[in-house]
């Protein structure tokens, strides 16, 4: 009479390629082109510890997003008089930006 496995339990195998994915923390604001409003989100964003932020209607001063921490990447179109940017906080977060799709309305990542 053959034996046949079919009531043993099976243990799962661990590979060596696995990797362990963190949550991606994420904010999105309508700033109303407010200097006080980017204060807030900028302290927000630290006590939330956000990791992206999308933002509508950034501050924007000589055509540049002002009120940023340096260590943060900030992506917004290559045009002027953005409406739309994308700011990465997460040093770990590699990301690239798509130009052909990206406007002063919308900006586009790949990450």
């Amino acid at each position: 009479m053959a034996v046949t496995n079919h009531h043993r339990k099976r243990t799962p195998q661990a590979h060596a390629n696995t990797k362990t994915w963190e949550p991606i923390s994420c904010l999105q604001i309508n700033l109303q082109h407010s200097r006080i409003a980017t204060e807030n989100l900028m302290k927000l964003s630290e006590q939330e510890q956000s990791d992206i932020l999308f933002i509508q209607e950034p501050y924007l001063y000589k055509h540049r997003m002002a009120g940023m921490p340096n260590p943060y990447r900030i992506y917004t179109s290559l045009e002027d008089n953005n409406r739309a940017a994308i700011v990465i906080t997460n040093k770990k977060i590699d990301a690239v930006l798509i130009t052909q799709q990206s406007n002063p309305d919308r900006v586009l990542l790949e990450l």
